[in-house]
């Protein structure tokens, strides 16, 4: 499998307390409870890449913004995002 080399925006939905603890470098920060007044700030040129800590939350934002026409991604969990704040790569 091909690694995907276009530009793309990580989005963490924790909450900010968790944000500021860990997250994964150039992420951007929207509280889940949020994202939906900052729907404005995602651009649909590029892929999207959510998480949050069970990924239940960027399960359901996921699936509303790809009704909306976004190319829309859940990471399911924290192991992927531990594993990628390791190794410096993400997807």
């Amino acid at each position: 499998m091909q690694k995907d080399q276009r530009e793309k925006l990580v989005i963490d939905i924790r909450s900010e307390q968790d944000y500021i603890k860990e997250t994964y470098p150039g992420a951007k920060h929207i509280f889940w409870e949020e994202f939906m007044e900052h729907i404005g700030e995602i651009p649909k040129e590029l892929p999207v890449y959510l998480f949050c800590y069970t990924g239940q939350r960027s399960d359901e934002i996921a699936e509303d913004l790809s009704e909306q026409g976004y190319e829309i991604y859940s990471i399911e969990g924290r192991i992927p995002f531990l594993s990628a704040q390791e190794t410096g790569r993400f997807l």
